[in-house]
């Protein structure tokens, strides 16, 4: 029976439980690794392989080119992982402020006729729905592409990445369809016969 090793990486860029299934799932697809099992409120994973198998290199690529950069775990990193991540936490909860503020005029600009009486009425009357809906554009684009842009710059690369597996696993089980096919072409498939499926084993 094969040996088996253990690190434990430092991983970049993670905010939440899906995070941590991903870089779980990247680390699983490499050859050799046995199990990993991620933390996020440290920012690590401890990787298992079979020793000889895998390099720490592979180990730290494959996080890596799931969009969460991994280098190897020590004392030094550890401190500056919680580093980042108190520093982290206070700018989200700043760009969480900012985004309140300036989702506030679409809020009241779409929901204001739901609760004050007349709100309709007075836009109407003075700028319009057609400029209120350009207002509440406006306020939601600067959500989306400034306090927002964070999460687009880490969902795109691991979206991509997605796209990517399953663009891969899409061409495998293409070639694996047709050879099961060509595996009954001895049959007579084309007859409507129910003989025919004990006879392609379906």
């Amino acid at each position: 029976m094969s040996a088996l090793d253990k690190i434990v990486i430092s991983v970049s860029n993670m905010s939440c439980a899906s995070c941590v299934g991903r870089v779980e799932r990247a680390l699983l697809q490499v050859p050799g690794v046995t199990r990993a099992d991620v933390n996020l409120a440290s920012d690590t994973a401890t990787v298992t392989f079979v020793e000889g198998a895998v390099s720490a290199h592979d180990i730290l690529t494959a996080s890596t080119q799931a969009g969460y950069a991994a280098k190897l775990n020590s004392q030094h990193a550890s401190s500056e992982a919680q580093q980042r991540k108190k520093l982290a936490a206070k700018a989200y909860v700043r760009r969480t402020g900012f985004a309140g503020l300036l989702a506030a005029p679409v809020i009241l600009l779409g929901m204001g006729g739901h609760v004050i009486p007349g709100f309709d009425g007075l836009i109407m009357a003075t700028i319009g729905h057609q400029s209120s809906w350009v207002i509440q554009f406006f306020f939601t684009s600067l959500v989306l592409f400034g306090p927002g842009l964070s999460f687009y710059r880490l969902g795109f690369p691991a979206c991509l990445c997605i796209a990517r597996r399953s663009h891969i696993r899409f061409q495998s089980s293409n070639h694996i369809v047709p050879s099961a096919f060509k595996s009954c072409s001895h049959t007579n498939i084309h007859h409507r016969s129910p003989f025919n499926k004990l006879q392609c084993g379906v």
